[in-house]
């Protein structure tokens, strides 16, 4: 094996690998959006739950 074909194949690789690491990248970075989307969620929730609350109180 020539040191060109060397070369070559470890240039191929560094890109594959670049490849991977940038997917784990998206993957951890679409799963802390997700988190942040389902706390949000939540605040909402219970904001509207305290609204409805004293909707109900003020109601009877």
């Amino acid at each position: 094996m020539s040191i060109d074909n060397f070369l070559e194949l470890w240039y191929y690789v560094a890109i594959i690998k670049n490849k991977i690491d940038y997917m784990g990248v998206r993957k951890k970075n679409n799963a802390i959006e997700k988190i942040r989307r389902d706390e949000a969620k939540i605040r909402r929730d219970k904001k509207k739950l305290k609204r409805a609350k004293k909707l109900k109180a003020t109601t009877k």
